[in-house]
């Protein structure tokens, strides 16, 4: 587990940052704690192989799981009741929690998630959230060992799940998107929108907070999706980009998007 001690030293170092709240940090924190608790856990069960199938669902594992990320982001989130009623409904029917963290890889309709989050009286994007974090360790244990082929598409080629953030590599400046959910990383084209897949220049965008930041917004006027960068090249030489800290730094590259009029990013669940 030395990358997640890694992330969490980093995160750690992140506390009394400007425009960075220490909730949010303990926030992940937790969060990676009860993930990296939960990937060990699993240990030696088997791996799914159907595509459909890529999620290795322990029960007990998934409820030790559900419990602790309810409970930190009771503890650090700023909507404490609504996962109190999470954990209430979940204890009410515990059969409900595979179908709610399997929909996290099988990509649910929306509708069917809006409709969820009604019954449980829970916001969307909340639900959203727990059963991504929920379901990030299993489908990293499911998909760890699969292989990255080289694509230019802009799902990821391990888990299917959009990417969260891209980064630029420090030899050659080639792009790299890394999955918004297992955590893979892979190669894609540099002058493209992973999300609709346009080459359009004219459609393509960059914003930033600071001139020269090794750190901005790609965005794409078709499809209204925008992807955080990091550029590797400005970074100190060794320096490592962990995405779990990026989300957490980066919070006012979200907010430009949104005044950009950008769609919301898929969240990073992984480790």
């Amino acid at each position: 587990m030395a990358d997640v001690d890694a992330a969490i030293e980093r995160l750690e170092g992140l506390t009394g940052t400007f425009g960075v709240s220490e909730d949010h940090v303990r926030l992940r924190i937790g969060l990676l704690r009860a993930q990296a608790k939960a990937l060990e856990a699993l240990g030696d069960i088997p791996r799914d192989t159907e595509a459909t199938e890529r999620l290795s669902f322990d029960p007990v594992v998934a409820r030790a799981l559900f419990d602790s990320v309810v409970e930190v982001c009771g503890t650090y989130g700023s909507t404490s009741d609504d996962f109190a009623r999470l954990a209430a409904a979940v204890g009410r029917e515990p059969e409900m929690l595979q179908p709610l963290v399997r929909g996290a890889v099988l990509r649910s309709d929306e509708k069917i998630l809006a409709g969820l989050a009604w019954r449980l009286d829970v916001p969307a994007p909340t639900l959203l959230f727990v059963r991504r974090i929920v379901a990030a360790p299993m489908v990293i244990h499911a998909v760890r060992e699969a292989a990255c082929e080289e694509t230019a598409g802009g799902t990821c080629p391990k888990c299917g799940s959009p990417p969260a953030m891209a980064t630029l590599r420090p030899d050659d400046g080639a792009r790299m998107l890394h999955c918004s959910l297992c955590g893979a990383a892979w190669p894609a084209g540099r002058l493209a929108c992973p999300f609709c897949g346009t080459e359009d220049p004219k459609s393509l965008s960059r914003a930033g907070l600071e001139e020269h930041s090794a750190r901005w917004i790609e965005g794409c006027q078709k499809c209204r999706h925008y992807l955080r960068t990091v550029d590797r090249r400005r970074l100190p030489a060794g320096e490592d980009v962990f995405p779990v800290v990026e989300e957490v730094a980066g919070l006012g590259l979200d907010l430009l998007a949104e005044q950009l009029g950008y769609h919301r990013r898929p969240p990073y669940a992984g480790m």
